[in-house]
């Protein structure tokens, strides 16, 4: 005898929350929210009352129904708030640093800025191209992107030209497809197959890098993706002795995805690293193995135990530089013309969060 359909429909309401309540955290990474906050339906809506103040209908309409660009979504003209207060859309391009002093991990496009600050993204208002080639740019270390040789120098947020989305398609909209809805399934903050802990309130001390050591050959840590568009940077051919940096003075570039552990000697001063009980300093985060085994959100970072013993804090890409910009040269977390070695200022700061006895 079957169930009454009331009986059956409360059964699964209550097998639907038992799952909800069984799923991994992960979940709420996801975009949450009315559908309207970035989808419209047909883009006929016009300039009145009957569509979002965010929302930018102007020209063809987008791919995945979408109401704005990367850029529109993420962009605020005031530094009041450092996320969309509707959508929750964190803010990648500002006029300034947000006015709550809460920095994005990986920064900002001040579009108040020059080039040398911040990825000249195109698609972002005001910015024009930047260099015809990144700097460091090695065809070999393309990654899953094809060789589009940057002879246009449009840098994109997504796509074959960008950083997010599926690299192998061109087109942004389409290259990020779906992301916002599947979570950290694509990749952490939609870098695709790339690893990593990622806060749920965009804070450094809940972000987690992915890292390992020696990582030239690998296509999952953070600096990997970095690798895709600067590749001569993220190798240890610069250690003339090709013993991993062993050699003092062997390094011609600093070197990323390589372990602090590897580099401390006796009476050297990278031991003193580590910051009370914190995984890592958030002025100067570092990788880890640990991170680079999954995409996770809302991790204690970097958690290491025993340093340097355990080889597990590694220098990256981001341990000096932010993903979208700063304010300063070479989107530096601080101002390389302040670091001024032998008591000149800014001690304890900067490059002396590692280098601590030049300080």
């Amino acid at each position: 005898m079957k169930a009454p359909r009331k009986s059956r429909s409360i059964l699964v309401t209550l097998l639907i929350l038992g799952l909800a309540c069984t799923l991994p955290t992960y979940v709420m990474a996801k975009v949450s929210g009315q559908c309207s906050n970035c989808h419209t339906m047909h883009a006929s809506q016009t300039q009145s009352g009957d569509r979002l103040d965010s929302w930018d209908l102007t020209g063809a309409p987008r791919g995945a129904l979408l109401a704005n660009s990367c850029a529109g979504c993420h962009t605020s003209s005031t530094t009041t708030n450092r996320r969309d207060p509707i959508t929750k859309a964190p803010y990648v391009v500002m006029p300034g640093a947000p006015q709550d002093g809460a920095i994005l991990p990986g920064g900002y496009i001040n579009i108040n800025n020059d080039e040398h600050t911040q990825h000249s993204v195109t698609t972002v208002a005001g910015i024009t191209a930047g260099l015809s080639v990144p700097p460091g740019y090695l065809s070999t270390d393309n990654g899953p992107r094809p060789d589009q040789a940057w002879t246009s120098g449009e840098l994109t947020c997504a796509g074959t030209n960008g950083c997010h989305g599926d690299p192998e398609i061109t087109d942004e909209g389409k290259s990020v497809s779906g992301i916002h809805h599947r979570a950290t399934a694509v990749g952490y903050r939609g870098l695709y197959g790339i690893n990593g802990v990622e806060s749920t309130g965009y804070l450094a001390v809940n972000n987690g890098y992915s890292g390992v050591n020696g990582g030239a050959a690998t296509t999952t840590t953070i600096s990997a993706l970095c690798a895709e568009c600067h590749g001569a940077f993220h190798d240890l051919t610069g250690d003339t002795d090709a013993n991993n940096g062993e050699t003092p003075s062997a390094w011609i570039r600093h070197p990323t995805d390589f372990a602090l552990a590897d580099a401390v000697q006796t009476n050297d001063d990278y031991a003193s690293y580590k910051k009370s009980t914190l995984a890592y300093n958030e002025e100067v985060p570092v990788g880890s193995v640990a991170n680079n085994a999954s995409v996770s959100v809302d991790g204690v970072g970097t958690a290491f135990t025993n340093w340097p013993a355990d080889g597990n804090a590694i220098v990256i890409c981001l341990s000096c530089h932010r993903a979208h910009g700063s304010d300063n040269a070479d989107l530096l977390r601080w101002s390389y013309g302040g670091m001024v070695a032998g008591g000149g200022g800014n001690d304890g700061t900067g490059c002396f969060r590692c280098h601590t006895t030049k300080d």
